[in-house]
C-alpha cells in the first residue's frame, strides 16, 4: 500500500530536521508505521529530486473498447439480472469478437 504524501514528507522531516532528537530509519519507521526500507527509499528519493509526489502510472492497457463499455453500462442501468453461466457465455462471445 502506498504511503500518503503527508507521511512521505513526515519521514523526510524526521530524518532531516537539524534539532535533536535525531531519528534513525528504524525509529522513523516505527513512528510513521512503515518499513525501514520505505523510510530509506523516501529519504533517498527526496535527496535525488526534492519531489515526493507520486508519478502517474501507466497501468495495464484496457481490454474492452468504449463501445463495449457503453454496452456494459446499459446492461447494468437496465438492471438485467443474468445467471452467472449466461453472463460468462455473453462475456466470452464479446471477447471472441475482439479477436
Amino acid at each position: 500500500m502506498e504511503l500518503s504524501l503527508k507521511k512521505r514528507y513526515e519521514i523526510v522531516f524526521l530524518c532531516e530536521y537539524p534539532a535533536d532528537p535525531r531519528f534513525s530509519f528504524g525509529q522513523i519507521a516505527k513512528v510513521v508505521h512503515c518499513c525501514k526500507s520505505t523510510a530509506i527509499f523516501g529519504v533517498k528519493k527526496y535527496h535525488e529530486n526534492r519531489d515526493l509526489s507520486t508519478a502517474e502510472r501507466l497501468g495495464q492497457p484496457r481490454i474492452t473498447t468504449t463501445k463495449q463499455d457503453k454496452q456494459i453500462t446499459k446492461m447494468t442501468e437496465k438492471e438485467i439480472i443474468l445467471q452467472p453461466l449466461k453472463y460468462k457465455k455473453i462475456w466470452k462471445n464479446m471477447m471472441l469478437r475482439l479477436v
